[in-house]
């Protein structure tokens, strides 16, 4: 039995198609909760995740592709977010950008 979701309003998970971003978007629907998935889908193997949450939960998912560099493409997904989960980052080197970036736009 899921709980009263906490947020009226869905919630932004940046990288929610990636290992922790997944897992955290699954409980949160799974608790019924309605979840904003923000992600570049650039690593190998996220796209199952993201078919794996969308199959699982329905309606609950919504998708954008993304990058949290791209500050318009952030703002507009994260306008009616109640919360956001920053969980997006990049395997490559400009790792460190993508954190403070998205860190943030998410204060913003």
């Amino acid at each position: 039995m899921s709980a009263t979701p906490l947020f009226r309003s869905p919630v932004l998970v940046t990288g929610g198609a990636g290992f922790i971003g997944c897992n955290i978007a699954d409980r949160l629907a799974t608790d019924g909760h309605d979840v904003h998935v923000y992600d570049a889908l650039s690593r190998p193997g996220v796209e199952r995740n993201l078919d794996w949450l969308q199959r699982r939960h329905g309606r609950k998912i919504s998708f954008t592709r993304g990058d949290v560099r791209d500050e318009d493409s952030l703002a507009a997904a994260a306008r009616e977010a109640s919360a956001i989960l920053h969980q997006q980052g990049l395997w490559r080197p400009c790792r460190h950008r993508v954190r403070a970036g998205g860190r943030r736009l998410s204060a913003q």
